[in-house]
């Protein structure tokens, strides 16, 4: 387990709109001028609930707001949006997602640099493939090379490898990626899989 979680989710804007921008984050009955000034985005609307704290007690891990995030917009009403999580992969938050919105990719990666997950949809589920990096001597050149010291937190440097057309990567077999994340976390035989 990591201490932070990177993730980059990629949506249409309208979706960005409706699901994760958030006007009133902490669930307070009058509006805060400052917080829709500063645009926060949650993951509250997914699941219709209140606030930050009932997201957490009900679902797991939230945005982490001490690093920040960004939300870019890319080609053909496509954002990206960047931002931290402590300790866990959001699960239930990047299942509902994609539930919602088949078009979704979301990526993940824990700080400890051992693997990529990217979320979609194929097969009527939501699946989890990973790329595994740990001991992977182009990646470890590529790092040591491409590690940028001046980016913002929620922007890892994680970002810039050319992962996403990586031919290795492995789909996980299961049929509820919520629960094989709450009964394991982290999955303790990703190792093993990667021996294939």
């Amino acid at each position: 387990m990591a201490n932070f979680v990177s993730n980059r989710v990629i949506c249409k804007r309208s979706f960005y709109e409706k699901y994760f921008y958030d006007t009133n984050p902490f669930g307070m009955e009058k509006s805060n001028e400052y917080v829709k000034e500063k645009s926060y985005i949650t993951f509250n609307k997914l699941y219709k609930v209140k606030s930050l704290n009932e997201y957490m007690e009900k679902y797991g891990e939230y945005i982490y707001y001490g690093y920040g995030y960004n939300v870019k917009q890319l080609d053909n009403d496509l954002v990206e949006i960047k931002f931290q999580t402590k300790w866990f992969y959001p699960i239930c938050a990047i299942v509902k997602a994609i539930e919602l919105n088949h078009s979704i990719i979301w990526y993940a990666i824990e700080e400890n640099i051992i693997y990529y997950s990217k979320f979609s949809w194929k097969d009527n589920k939501v699946i989890e493939e990973t790329l595994y990096i740990e001991n992977d001597k182009c990646f470890e050149a590529w790092y040591d090379q491409n590690i940028f010291n001046n980016l913002k937190s929620y922007d890892d440097s994680l970002w810039y490898y050319n992962y996403e057309n990586n031919p290795n990567w492995k789909r996980w077999d299961t049929d509820d990626l919520v629960k094989r994340y709450k009964d394991i976390y982290p999955p303790n035989n990703y190792q093993e899989r990667f021996k294939e």
